[in-house]
């Protein structure tokens, strides 16, 4: 079985269905903070997400680039502060599409 995250993975081995000793891991997951042009001055690193006004997120309980980017947002020290701000969205693909037509400032892809 593959798996897209981590998580995921550890899940399936505690309810049974991946024995431990034929676990092999492939790869990673690579989480990208895209801000849009307007805002990308005052955007160096996650706490400054509390410079933007909507930061988008893929719904967490279907992307693993939405579960990723609330971990990351949850290390913040403005983390209180930039959760009120978060807009989710469906999947990846409406993500997108709503950071290219700017209904948000920053997104996590």
């Amino acid at each position: 079985m593959i798996f897209t995250f981590q998580d995921y993975g550890d899940e399936a081995k505690g309810l049974g269905l991946v024995l431990s000793e034929s676990e092999t891991i492939l790869g990673f997951y690579v989480i990208l903070l895209y801000v849009n042009s307007i805002h990308r001055d005052n955007v160096r690193c996650v706490d400054d997400l509390v410079n933007v006004n909507r930061i988008g997120v893929a719904e967490p309980r279907v992307s693993p680039a939405g579960l990723e980017a609330i971990y990351i947002i949850n290390q913040s020290r403005y983390r209180d502060e930039i959760i009120k701000r978060i807009v989710i969205a469906k999947d990846k693909v409406k993500l997108v599409e709503r950071l290219r037509i700017k209904a948000v400032d920053a997104a996590f892809i």
